[in-house]
């Protein structure tokens, strides 16, 4: 993600000849290629009615996210972590 970044930010500067805009292809932090996943998945768990033991942090909302887009794409797909890193929680909260 920073490669992209500075290679952005190195396509702007030969462009720029202190005529563009401040924020004309203003160069993207990382933040904001996560943003509108960390969005949505927070959005959907903030709908689900979960049990009270389950504890909504960022693992258990990008599994679910993953889970619930493989259900709804009918697509498959392998959730590879840790132990206790929510894999199964993203399954049984949905299922």
């Amino acid at each position: 993600m920073e490669a992209l970044c500075r290679e952005w930010e190195e396509v702007r500067s030969r462009l720029d000849s202190g005529r563009l805009p401040k924020l004309f292809l203003l160069i993207p932090s990382p933040d904001d290629f996560d943003r509108p996943f960390v969005e949505l998945s927070g959005f959907i768990c903030e709908r689900l009615e979960l049990p009270p033991e389950y504890a909504v942090n960022a693992a258990v909302r990008e599994n679910v996210l993953g889970v619930l887009l493989a259900i709804e794409t009918d697509s498959m797909i392998t959730i590879v972590g840790t132990p206790g890193s929510s894999k199964s929680s993203a399954v049984d909260i949905l299922c």
